[in-house]
């Protein structure tokens, strides 16, 4: 492929879902480490967390002011203070920095994960089961989240996004082997709250060629599809708004909106760790819980167990008087998580004041199992090899099944794009 036949490989890249973004970040003199912030979804029973992270930020410019964590709930959301934050940064804050993918390395003490940013079209994305999309959902989402994002995308003249998107690379050469193409750094900074390193540089015309010259590979031997690693929620409010805009409003296809920024990652990346989402149901009388899964599952009463120890049929259970496994007889662990959380559900849609929350961590999780009428379960651990085997064969898988690192290894809001001039 000649080098810089943009036309060439603009249009293998599309094919693949992907588009080479715009680039905006903070003025030098923004303090980058109090401008990105955690996805709104984390720390979700933890309002500790986005005190402390609010009161580190002060009246810095960030990009927590234009997001609304979960934990606060669903009701006098402000969404006016939202879409205010984004016109001021957009006038005072944000500065053009190419219109390039990003090279990003994500450091883990002495390792870093590496992932590049790209803009996702959302008209090469599905959500539907059993799709055919270069790019697919994983799972099924929290349809009570959706409304609350889709109402701030509507609102919002930027871009900013929390999502990865998992490619099937088993020699890891998409990714990994951009490393001799990268150009100008953009940043290198520490996260806040402890959240490790972060570096990112514009990549090369080289580069952007190796990139389709790796989709081309993939596709012929048969790693043909993307899926979300993370951000499911995100993506499908963003894809949900733009159905409607573009339909409503006439835009054309390629317009900002039909567009969100992602960092592609590898599943096969060493440094790239999976782990399970656990669920915690509170308000409930615990007793009853218990015994309507057991209608399902066999329960050995077991304490202090080592919960590294569990199979992918088995599931750990606690409230404040009884602890032990839950052992289901499916041996799929996808299949295990569907029938555990169909069975969460019916049962808190019978009592009104409960709810079901869903927490990275077992420390966490398990800390919570002591409020009274509260119960956790501790999901095993997921393979991620299996990931996309999962989603061929059945599809959407449960929502919130895995989660790609742990809270504080997840994605931050940094870079931004225009939605509206």
């Amino acid at each position: 492929m000649p080098e810089g036949d943009y036309r060439i490989m603009s249009t293998i890249m599309e094919e693949n879902g992907f588009h080479i973004p715009n680039i905006y970040l903070p003025r030098k003199d923004v303090d980058l480490s109090k401008w990105a912030v955690i996805s709104c979804d984390q720390h979700s029973s933890n309002k500790e967390f986005w005190k402390t992270l609010n009161k580190h930020i002060g009246t810095a410019p960030s990009t927590l002011r234009m997001i609304h964590p979960e934990v606060y709930g669903t009701y006098n959301i402000d969404y006016q203070s939202i879409q205010e934050a984004m016109e001021e940064y957009k006038k005072t804050v944000l500065t053009f920095k190419g219109n390039s993918p990003v090279f990003i390395r994500r450091y883990h003490n002495s390792s870093y994960r590496s992932g590049i940013l790209l803009a996702l079209n959302l008209d090469k994305y599905r959500i539907e089961a059993g799709n055919q999309a270069p790019v697919r959902a994983s799972e099924r989402t929290v349809k009570e989240r959706l409304p609350i994002r889709m109402k701030i995308r509507e609102l919002s003249t930027l871009d900013l996004s929390h999502a990865y998107i998992l490619v099937n690379d088993p020699s890891c050469s998409l990714i990994e082997g951009l490393e001799p193409y990268i150009k100008n750094e953009l940043y290198d900074f520490s996260l806040s709250m402890h959240a490790g390193r972060i570096s990112g540089h514009l990549i090369g015309n080289k580069g952007i060629q190796h990139i389709n010259e790796i989709f081309i590979r993939l596709a012929e031997e048969g790693h043909n599809f993307s899926i979300v690693g993370d951000g499911n929620h995100h993506i499908a409010s963003a894809k949900q708004v733009w159905e409607h805009e573009k339909q409503d409003h006439s835009l054309p296809k390629n317009h900002p909106l039909g567009k969100t920024l992602v960092e592609v990652i590898n599943v096969h990346n060493p440094h790239l760790k999976c782990y399970p989402i656990h669920r915690v149901i509170k308000h409930i009388n615990t007793t009853q819980l218990l015994e309507r899964l057991c209608e399902h599952a066999q329960f050995s009463s077991k304490s202090n167990y080592n919960i590294s120890l569990l199979k992918p049929n088995e599931m750990f259970y606690k409230d404040v008087k009884q602890e032990g496994l839950l052992i289901w007889q499916k041996s799929n662990i996808f299949t295990c998580i569907k029938e555990m959380d169909a069975n969460l559900e019916d049962i808190s849609s019978k009592t009104p004041s409960a709810s079901i929350d869903y927490i990275h961590g077992e420390k966490e999780t398990l800390a919570l199992s002591n409020a009274p009428n509260t119960a956790c379960i501790i999901l095993p651990p997921v393979p991620k090899h299996k990931i996309f085997h999962a989603v061929s064969e059945i599809g959407l898988l449960p929502k919130k099944s895995f989660s790609l690192g742990t809270a504080k290894d997840k994605r931050h809001y940094l870079e931004v794009n225009l939605l509206y001039e």
